[in-house]
């Protein structure tokens, strides 16, 4: 007999597919770029009579996230890792 035990279960659930959206490739911005094209009188367009703090920071997010893409590059398919960290990770796996 051995002293291994044996567990069978059934779970049922839902699992909601994501798609993977474009990432930006943030080390190769040019950062530079991105200083001059946020050189905005940030008070003026800002400020209004009637604006809550929740849409003046909606208008600032905007406007960045606007200026951050134009300045860096989109990459198609997210990959984190480098090609010769990834061909390390698979010889660690094949141990």
């Amino acid at each position: 007999m051995s002293d291994h035990c044996v567990l069978k279960f059934t779970c049922q659930f839902c699992i909601e597919h994501h798609k993977n959206k474009d990432k930006l490739k943030l080390d190769k911005g040019d950062y530079n770029g991105l200083r001059t094209l946020s050189d905005i009188n940030w008070d003026n367009f800002l400020l209004a009579p009637d604006i809550t703090v929740d849409e003046m920071w909606h208008k600032f997010k905007s406007v960045m996230f606007q200026k951050v893409q134009h300045v860096s590059l989109m990459l198609k398919k997210f990959q984190p890792f480098t090609a010769q960290l990834r061909t390390l990770i698979h010889k660690k796996h094949r141990l």
